[in-house]
């Protein structure tokens, strides 16, 4: 028998060399227990349990929304359903990440029949592990999108219950910010606090204002510390004058140690200490051109009060304003340079604030008063020479009287801003550290005490000026023979027109060097100034002040020299008074016995007194009975 055991050991050797081909040729073999495939199948293993955890927080959460939409939701509730909503999106977050890895790992081997089988295998539980992710995370979705339609119809209810109206942005933003239920005390709650955070808020600005303030007065304080430091030397001269004084009065034996004599030193300390002659010059002005100013302007205003009350003035509304300017003006005098005369040889009352403010504020007013008057008195010329009959009717003297009342009203109330403004610092009243006071102030006195009232001034001259012309052409037309009445009529004209601009002359050249005085002052507030400057702007403003009251104080000598018929009716009232103090001297207490039985014979002084009376009155009769009132100033 034949041994074929060799035989057959090969042909099992030649089989499975042939089956180890087929398998290769037709199906791949993948090492399992490699290092790629422990990665693959941990990874599906840890997607899987993450999904799992993700399935049971998703039922969680569905449980505490359902708390939440309790009557009475408890805030831990609250609390864990933030957290586990947290987590959920950590989770997904970590989910995703590790299955975009996996998609990575599809490509990663060499040999291309285990890429394949690799691949597939990796695709299939990718899929698998997407799907239920992607079921797990809509279900979720779902579960919020029905929290939220839940929780907005419920607010809507609660804020119906409440009474309040909100539209469903207002309750899309509560939901963004987190609020899930909203009672009325809660929202009650919300309101104070957003009442406090405004409160806060008000503060916070107060408080930045504050600060800006600060800032300014340290800026403040910097300017004055560099004021300071410039005026060492000025201060240091100060004190070498008042040494020297204080040496010179010692060395003086005859001087008393009474408050009178200690004055006049008082001020030639000041005047050295100064340095300059113009504080001994302003002492000298007030002393004398003051008392002049008020000597000549009381007499005058009274000689215009006197005068303008006589009869033959009661029928003109002219002269009733003027009458009104005489009396305003006579008070404006004596407060003003009143008190500059006092202050010479006694304390200065401007340092108390309520004399202060009333000083000024009468002052001001009354100015004001009189320059208005003198615009009011022109415009009614200009209504009395126009042929207007219903402008005519203005120049009356009923309608004068009420619009002199209307006058002092209104500027009493217009310049009340005036005792506002005023304070008294370090004994002197002026407008302190006040920019806008002061250039309001400025302005105010500008147009309302020069511009306007030159202005209506000027335009009424330049009216009277045609209505005059126009007048006298027709006369002309009308009586072409009456050329003496026409001579006669064209003066008077002439001498209406020579005293409207006399007037307007005047009153602009006294007035506009103390308005541009005070807008000087006004804008330069702030600068720091020299004290030689300082000296130098008070005397300007003292020497402009002086030239503003040769209006009020010149004005009865203004008429005389301007009006003949003025002139005219000052002598009749003088000679009335002379005559009447004659009168009353040469009156004589006799018995009446002695004239029933001896009667006396006038003498030769008496016929020639009665005899001149006689042609006197006559003369002032016929120049009368030839001027026209409408001419009295």
């Amino acid at each position: 028998m034949k041994d074929r055991l060799e035989e057959l050991q090969g042909n099992v050797e030649k089989y499975d060399n042939d089956e180890d081909l087929n398998i290769a040729k037709h199906f791949a073999v993948i090492d399992m227990d490699g290092e790629s495939m422990n990665d693959v199948f941990y990874k599906v293993n840890f997607l899987g349990n993450a999904i799992d955890k993700l399935a049971e927080l998703i039922n969680i959460i569905q449980s505490l929304q359902n708390a939440m939409l309790a009557p009475l939701p408890d805030i831990q509730s609250r609390n864990k359903l933030e957290e586990k909503i947290l987590e959920i999106r950590q989770l997904g977050n970590t989910i995703r990440k590790n299955l975009n890895e996996m998609k990575k790992m599809q490509g990663m081997d060499t040999n291309t029949d285990e890429k394949n089988a690799r691949q597939r295998i990796i695709e299939i539980h990718t899929d698998i592990l997407t799907e239920r992710f992607c079921d797990e995370m809509n279900k979720y979705y779902k579960s919020v999108v029905t929290y939220q339609e839940q929780c907005r119809t419920r607010i809507a209810r609660q804020m119906q219950i409440a009474g309040f109206e909100n539209t469903d942005d207002e309750i899309d933003k509560l939901l963004e910010n987190g609020h899930s239920f909203l009672y009325p005390e809660i929202r009650v709650q919300l309101e104070k606090e957003k009442q406090t955070l405004y409160d806060m808020e008000a503060r916070h600005l107060d408080i930045m204002k504050c600060e800006d303030s600060i800032r300014e007065l340290h800026a403040l304080f910097i300017d004055l510390a560099d004021l300071i430091n410039r005026q060492g030397a000025d201060i240091s001269s100060i004190a070498d004058h008042v040494k020297n004084a204080d040496e010179y009065l010692e060395t003086i034996p005859h001087i008393l140690p009474s408050k009178k004599s200690n004055r006049p030193a008082k001020k030639v300390i000041l005047s050295l200490s100064s340095n300059s002659p113009l504080p001994y010059v302003q002492q000298q002005l007030i002393r004398y051109g003051d008392s002049i100013f008020l000597i000549f302007g009381v007499s005058g205003c009274c000689l215009n009060i006197l005068l303008l009350s006589r009869r033959q003035f009661q029928t003109s509304s002219c002269c009733t304003y003027f009458q009104a300017l005489s009396v305003i003006a006579l008070i404006h005098i004596t407060i003003a340079l009143g008190l500059y005369l006092y202050t010479l040889d006694n304390i200065d009352p401007l340092g108390i604030s309520i004399i202060c403010k009333l000083r000024f504020y009468i002052v001001q007013s009354t100015a004001m008063m009189y320059r208005w008057c003198l615009t009011i008195a022109c415009f009614d010329r200009y209504a009395l020479s126009s042929a207007d009959v219903r402008l005519r009717k203005f120049a009356n003297v009923k309608i004068a009287r009420r619009v002199v009342v209307a006058i002092i009203l209104i500027w009493l109330v217009l310049t009340l801003h005036i005792p506002i403004f005023y304070n008294t610092i370090n004994h002197i009243c002026i407008i302190y550290n006040n920019i806008f006071a002061s250039l309001y102030h400025s302005a105010f006195l500008t147009l309302t005490g020069c511009i306007i009232p030159i202005s209506c001034m000027a335009i009424c001259t330049l009216l009277i000026h045609r209505n005059l012309t126009l007048k006298r052409q027709r006369r002309q037309q009308n009586a072409p023979k009456a050329k003496e009445n026409e001579k006669l009529q064209s003066r008077r004209d002439q001498q209406v027109l020579i005293m409207l601009l006399v007037q307007m002359i005047f009153y602009s050249i006294t007035v506009i060097p103390l308005m541009t005085m005070y807008f000087y002052n006004a804008i330069t507030i702030y600068l720091s100034k020299t004290l030689a400057r300082i000296i130098i702007e008070r005397f300007a403003l003292f020497i402009t002040e002086m030239i503003n009251f040769l209006f009020p104080v010149c004005s009865f000598y203004l008429y005389t020299m301007a009006s003949h018929m003025f002139r005219v009716e000052l002598k009749a009232m003088l000679y009335s008074f002379l005559k009447l103090q004659w009168l009353k001297k040469n009156i004589s207490i006799r018995p009446i016995d002695y004239e029933m039985k001896v009667k006396p014979k006038p003498t030769a002084h008496a016929i020639e007194f009665n005899s001149n009376k006689l042609e006197r009155i006559t003369e002032v009769s016929q120049e009368r009975k030839n001027l026209s009132p409408d001419i009295i100033q």
